[in-house]
This record gives C-alpha cells, sequence and structure tokens, in this order.
C-alpha cells in the first residue's frame, strides 16, 4: 500500500465518503437484484415444464415445488394449521374436481384453427368427434333458434344484443336475458345441436368442475371464414378428482408470536389445451414472486416482524378458491383468533396505472394504512369486496382482508399472451416497499 493511499484511508472524512460511494452504487445493484429474482421467479412458473400450473402433467406440482424450496433458501420455516405433526409439511393437502381438456383439434371448413390463438375451450364444453355442418344463429336470440334445423349440427353466433335492440332500452330491458349465455343453453337443451361455437373479439379461459355432454367451442371472430359451412372436430374433455396443496411458511414474531398476519397469493394457472398453454405470468406468477420477495426481505435481522407473518401460496384459485376455501375451513378456533388480516397479492406485475384494493371500501383504515405508504401520487382504487381471489373466504369468516393488484399494462388476462416478456414491473420496488412498511407498522402492536 503506497503512503499517500494509507495517508487517504487514515483519514476518517475520506473514509466516510467511500462509505457514501459504495451505497450509492451498491444501491442500485441491490434493486436490481430484487428485481431480476422476481423475473427468474416468474420465468420458472411460466416454463414449459410447468405446463401453465394446471393440472396437467402436474404442473400445480411441481410449482408448489418450487415455491417451498424458495421459501427454504430464504430460511422460513414450514407452518401447518393443525399443528399435529411433529415436523410440519409445506403442504397442506385438498381435492377438488376440475373439467380437464385431454385432446383436441378444430377444423373449420379446410382451415386448421390453433387452440390458444384462433380458439379455446369454454370451461364447461363437453367432447365430440366428427364433422358437422354449421348453421349460424347471428346472436342466438331465441327467434334465432325457431323454425331451424338445429339439431345434430354445429350452431355458430355471438353474445350481445343486435343492431335493431340497441335502439331501444325497453327492447334492451326486455330481451337482456337472452343475450346470456344461460339462455342459449337453455335453448341447445331445447335443440339440441351437436355442438356451440361462440365468436369472441378476445379469448379468455376459464376452469370448471362439470362438463356439459357436448362441447362449447369459443373462436376468434377474425379467425371464422366468411361462410363456415362445416366444422371438423376432435375434443375430449374429463371431469377429473384433483390432489392438489396450499404451500404454508412463517416466520415467528420477536414480541408477538400468537398474533398472525396472513400474506397469500395464489400460484395456479389455467394448464393447457392441446398446445396451447396459458403460462399466467401476470396472474399470477408475479404475485407468487411478490410474496417471495417480501419474505425475502422479512428474513432480513432488520426487519424481523414483531407478530409471525404466514406466507401462504394458495392452490386451485382458478378452479374457485379452492385452496383458500379449504384453509379457512379447516382453521382450528384459535388459529383463527389470532389473524390481524390478510393482504392477498394477484396480478402483481405492472402498475403504471397504480393499484385497486379490493375489499379496501370494506377496510377503510387499512386500506388507508396502505396507502400512507405508497409513494406520492400514486393512483389507488378502492372497491369493495368482491369473490374474485383468494381474500375472499377470509371475509366471509368474518377476517379482516384486502385484495391487491396492479393496474395498466397489456391487457393479456387469462390467455396464451399473459407471459413473462409482457410484464415491465414498473413499480415493483416502490410497491414492495410500500407493503414492507405497512406490515411492519401493523406488525408492531
Amino acid at each position: 500500500m503506497s503512503f499517500v493511499l494509507y495517508s487517504l484511508l487514515s483519514n476518517m472524512r475520506f473514509r466516510t465518503l467511500l462509505i457514501y460511494i459504495g451505497i450509492i452504487i451498491a444501491f442500485p445493484v441491490c434493486l436490481a437484484q430484487s428485481l431480476e429474482q422476481a423475473k427468474k421467479d416468474v420465468q420458472i412458473l411460466c416454463s414449459d415444464s410447468l405446463a401453465g400450473r394446471g393440472y396437467q402433467e402436474n404442473g400445480h406440482g411441481l410449482a408448489a415445488n418450487y415455491i417451498s424450496q424458495r421459501l427454504t433458501e430464504l430460511g422460513l420455516e414450514p407452518w401447518s394449521p393443525e399443528k399435529i405433526e411433529q415436523k410440519p409439511s409445506w403442504f397442506q393437502p385438498f381435492s377438488f374436481r376440475v373439467n380437464l381438456v385431454e385432446s383436441l383439434s378444430v377444423r373449420l371448413n379446410k382451415k386448421n384453427l390453433q387452440p390458444g390463438i384462433d380458439y379455446i375451450l369454454h370451461p364447461l364444453s363437453g367432447g365430440i368427434t366428427g364433422n358437422y355442418q354449421v348453421k349460424d344463429l347471428e346472436y342466438g336470440m331465441g327467434e334465432d333458434w325457431e323454425g331451424n334445423k338445429i339439431r345434430n349440427r354445429a350452431v355458430i353466433f355471438q353474445m350481445g344484443f343486435p343492431e335493431d335492440y340497441k335502439q331501444d332500452s325497453k327492447t334492451r330491458e326486455m330481451f337482456q336475458s337472452q343475450t346470456e349465455l344461460a339462455f342459449k343453453l337453455e335453448m341447445a337443451a331445447l335443440y339440441r345441436p351437436s355442438m356451440l361455437l361462440i365468436r369472441r373479439k378476445k379469448l379468455t379461459a376459464g376452469l370448471a368442475s362439470q362438463a356439459l355432454p357436448y362441447p362449447i367451442i369459443e373462436i376468434k371472430q377474425d379467425a371464422i371464414p366468411q361462410k363456415v359451412k362445416f366444422i371438423t372436430a376432435h375434443i375430449e374433455t374429463k371431469v377429473q378428482e384433483v390432489s392438489s396443496f396450499n404451500v404454508i411458511g412463517g416466520i415467528p414474531g420477536s414480541k408477538y408470536p400468537d398474533s398472525l398476519i396472513i400474506l397469500s397469493a395464489h400460484y395456479d394457472h389455467l394448464g393447457k389445451q392441446g398446445t396451447a398453454i396459458f403460462r399466467g405470468a401476470n396472474d399470477n406468477a408475479s404475485g407468487v414472486a411478490f410474496l417471495l420477495a417480501l419474505a425475502g426481505e422479512f428474513m432480513k435481522p432488520e426487519n424481523q416482524p414483531e407478530c409471525t407473518l404466514l406466507f401462504i401460496a394458495f392452490g386451485a384459485e382458478e378452479a374457485g378458491l379452492k385452496g383458500s376455501r379449504f384453509f379457512v375451513e379447516n382453521l382450528p378456533t384459535e388459529v383463527h383468533k389470532k389473524i390481524k388480516f390478510v393482504l392477498n397479492f394477484d396480478l402483481m406485475g405492472n402498475g403504471n396505472a397504480g393499484i385497486c384494493l379490493v375489499a379496501g371500501t370494506d377496510y377503510p383504515a387499512l386500506a388507508e394504512l396502505i396507502k400512507s405508504n405508497l409513494p406520492t401520487g400514486m393512483s389507488v382504487e378502492l372497491r369493495p369486496n368482491a369473490p374474485n381471489s383468494d381474500h375472499y373466504p377470509f371475509i366471509q369468516a368474518g377476517i379482516p382482508a384486502l385484495f391487491t393488484y396492479t393496474k395498466g399494462g397489456p391487457p393479456w388476462y387469462h390467455d396464451v399472451q399473459d407471459v413473462p416478456d409482457a410484464l415491465n414491473f414498473p413499480e415493483w420496488e416502490n410497491l414492495k416497499n410500500a407493503y414492507l412498511r405497512t406490515i411492519r407498522l401493523a406488525a408492531s402492536h
């Protein structure tokens, strides 16, 4: 070491300057590492091998295993609400029924359609194999079915009102029920077509616990030939009993270990339809990544929570909140009483248009605490409670809960376009730090 360098390092002011420079240099690196880990989590949860985190190819099971491994790496402990086992497992198993697509191919006239891009199956779709004439019923209103030879044919229609119905509010009110899918299903039961084809501007997939005895195919408008004469289809679906898991880890509270705050995000998505993979990057790999990021922050000594934090990755949210319902319904009374509140995270990959707090109008004090820790100027929409994510079963059981989702970004939702590259995470660090402060304050009393 040279004398000049030794003299500089011996000087207290210079050493302090070096420390500040180090902080300035290191701080962006820490931010980048945090976001990079979140992006890595999202990429893995959306990879081909996890098959859309659904119930084909054990995609949901592989996702649950990955989350438990990440929680282990972060240093959390597995937590069991029953406290029966000597060593609690990461996994809380439960079972439910779901209608799954086993194979499919569809051709209109001579045009092969691509699953996920040109068409999807409705959640209630049954199976069929064969070649069928197509009858266009336009909007599928009551008079469109009558007098047509529909039995054993495929019928195609679109949802909504015909143009001439839109002009008169009384007419719209009178025929509103006929625009609903339930009405089309009633007509199908009466007139017995071989299948239903629905024109759609956007394809939005889902899951159901039962199947009808005929297929329902939702087809993108621009994939439909001008005149559809025939459809050739091979579709296999099957209602199956599936076993899945909630993944639960905890961080014991330093001061109030018997008081609980639950942080949650669902990890499942819609799986596959043929070659189409519904990856669910925003819904909800992003929420899981956010949950893991918070877990990592609270494992730092300086952030040790004063009350116990439970981190729950719920399964089967897309199948009807099955995992969260099972968790709540099987909570021992003594544990139920210890829960202060629940914060549920879903669709956390955007935020350039702010966030929404579902049930924020039901729990204004909790919503205000969150708002007070957000960056100045961030838009916050407060909505009443709704059964649209895993917060809902808690509120039904009398436990305060809020559901946070980010706004803005691309419109992809329940479709094959919801992929990691579509997410920009513009408010990731701001939101993570805001919820870190919120939870620390709430846990301190």
